[in-house]
């Protein structure tokens, strides 16, 4: 009896908190006031890039693929897109492995899987027909703002979120990583979302 007793009152309380939320948000929402951009309408499924484009796209990348079982694996996360001028930059992770390599004088890779990749395109066409530029994510120069970056085995990013007018590092871009440490044995892994330090090469 005491048990049940002891769970009424937390149903209570919660009913309790559950009265009181639209009240909140009621009163918050008379902060701000959203404007609705556009209208998204689903009309169709279209492929806008198939096994051959992203084949195309693997054999320009630059720096040029280093894993040819996987080949050109993209995308592998979420999307992120920016509007710019001249059409839209799209961000996701080609989550082949990336060794070290050097390449027109410098050197590339992180030597784990995933990516930072940039294509420039279009809605129906994200891969365009410039060479995916494959960035891979760096260690932070302080090995102590991420200790374990080296037991990670896959990064891939994709989401990015640019810095308004007027803001500390305005116009600049923030990208959200997925990272994993995996653990084999039992077939699965760890993971961290995390921003990158300097997503370019070194």
């Amino acid at each position: 009896m005491p048990g049940k007793l002891h769970l009424a009152a937390q149903f209570l309380i919660l009913c309790n908190v559950l009265m009181h939320c639209p009240k909140q948000i009621a009163a918050q929402s008379t902060a701000f006031t959203l404007t609705q951009l556009c209208t998204p309408k689903v009309i169709a499924s279209k492929t806008v890039a198939s096994a051959k484009q992203r084949y195309e796209a693997g054999q320009k990348a630059e720096p040029p693929l280093t894993d040819q079982n996987n080949g050109f694996a993209w995308p592998d996360t979420p999307i992120g897109v920016i509007k710019t001028d001249d059409g839209y930059e799209f961000f996701a992770s080609d989550s082949g492995l990336h060794s070290r390599q050097f390449w027109q004088g410098h050197w590339y890779g992180n030597s784990k899987y995933g990516s930072a990749t940039r294509t420039i395109g279009t809605l129906d066409n994200p891969l365009g027909s410039g060479p995916p530029i494959d960035v891979t994510i760096l260690p932070n120069s302080d090995p102590a703002v991420n200790p374990y970056y080296w037991s990670y085995d896959y990064m891939g990013g994709g989401p990015v979120y640019k810095v308004p007018d007027g803001m500390p590092g305005d116009g600049n871009l923030l990208m959200v990583y997925h990272a994993e440490i995996n653990t084999v044995t039992t077939q699965s892994f760890y993971a961290v979302l995390a921003l990158p330090h300097r997503p370019t090469t070194a």
